[in-house]
C-alpha cells in the first residue's frame, strides 16, 4: 500500500453545468475503487504516484468502499486543500 496527497484542483464555476455541485476534482475516473483513468493535468494526474489499475483503499487514512468513497473524496472540497489517497498498486507494480 501507498500513501499520496494532492491538491485538490479548482474547477471554474462557469465552466460547470448547473447540475455539478462539486467545486474541485483529483481528476480520477473510476471503475468502483480501481483507477479507470485520469484527467490529465488534474491533480492525480499530475502526482505522477498514481496508475491505471490502482486500488483505492483509503482517503485521508479511512478505509473506503465504492458506497462511501465519493462523500470522503469530496470532504471539505476546498481547491487547495490536500487529500490522503492509500493505494493498492495494480498490475504494473510499479
Amino acid at each position: 500500500l501507498r500513501s499520496i496527497e494532492s491538491d485538490l484542483f479548482a474547477v471554474p464555476r462557469n465552466q460547470s453545468d448547473s447540475s455539478f455541485r462539486t467545486k474541485s476534482t483529483v481528476g480520477l475516473m473510476l471503475s468502483d475503487l480501481i483507477i479507470d483513468n485520469m484527467v490529465v493535468g488534474g491533480p492525480a494526474f499530475n502526482s505522477q504516484q498514481l496508475e491505471k489499475g490502482d486500488a483505492i483503499v483509503k482517503v485521508d487514512g479511512v478505509t473506503v468502499s465504492a458506497d462511501n468513497f465519493h462523500e470522503k473524496v469530496v470532504g471539505c472540497d476546498e481547491p487547495g486543500s490536500l487529500l490522503t489517497l492509500t493505494v493498492s498498486k495494480g498490475s504494473t507494480g510499479k
